[in-house]
């Protein structure tokens, strides 16, 4: 078998490899593309659905936004710990990716409604921004517009780990006193290049889901994993809502 090339977290190459020698259960059905795509979609609408009821419920007064907020970090501190348990038992993503799926749409809708207070439509922008880039993601990958020979899971690990360490950055910045985000804020053009290009990077994530898919269903994996690369994928696309979210936000500020 040839190894699994992924920079996903939840799709790094040696826990794949680790699945498939395991066999995990071992069934009649093997994963497909298509099983992957149509969970994918599944998740995606459940995560838009909780999303909106989240959102009217703040937009309408119907849950305090004192209240919400305390609901939403239980709920995000939920979803984070189901994210971990997901991660580690790859099998229980059959049961478990729809009620994280419902969950981090109450979080997303959540912080829509706030950006909507300010920025009136700016979560709907985001959503077909967001489908938009998906949608040629995918394109260009079934078109093999990018070989798979260039998209490599060490580039979308680098890029993950640059991340991470800018916001430990300013996180230890806002703990020393000084205003991180003043240092974008103050730049307003820059902020939005930064923006741009995390969103052109988690593109380039995307397509190494898609990438890692392929070779999963070459492999024959099992079944029940279509469940696990879907809530993957999932997981890419909420950092690219979030990031529309954030650009878009920029790009009225100014």
């Amino acid at each position: 078998m040839s190894s699994f090339k992924s920079g996903n977290p939840a799709l790094t190459d040696a826990r794949l490899q680790a699945i498939y020698n395991e066999r995990i259960p071992e069934q009649a059905q093997s994963l497909t593309i298509e099983g992957v795509m149509n969970k994918t979609t599944l998740l995606t609408a459940i995560t838009c659905a909780t999303g909106l009821l989240s959102a009217l419920a703040l937009h309408t007064g119907l849950v305090s936004v004192g209240t919400f907020l305390a609901g939403s970090l239980a709920i995000s501190l939920f979803t984070f710990i189901l994210a971990i348990v997901i991660c580690f038992k790859p099998e229980w993503a059959q049961y478990l990716s729809q009620v994280y799926a419902a969950c981090e749409g109450i979080t997303l809708g959540f912080i829509t409604a706030i950006f909507e207070i300010k920025f009136p439509g700016i979560g709907t922008q985001a959503l077909i921004l967001t489908f938009a880039i998906t949608f040629g993601c995918l394109t260009i990958y079934r078109a093999n517009i990018i070989k798979d020979e260039y998209i490599s899971g060490k580039v979308v690990m680098i890029g993950l780990l640059a991340l991470i360490l800018s916001y430990l950055a300013g996180f230890l910045m806002e703990l020393a006193g000084l205003n991180y985000g003043a240092v974008l804020d103050g730049n307003p053009l820059f902020s939005i290049i930064i923006s741009v290009l995390i969103i052109a990077f988690f593109s380039y994530v995307l397509l190494n889901d898609f990438k890692t898919v392929r070779q999963a269903a070459r492999q024959s994996m099992p079944k029940c994993m279509e469940w696990y690369f879907a809530f993957s994928i999932l997981l890419t696309l909420i950092n690219i809502y979030l990031e529309v979210l954030r650009l878009l936000a920029k790009s009225r500020n100014r």
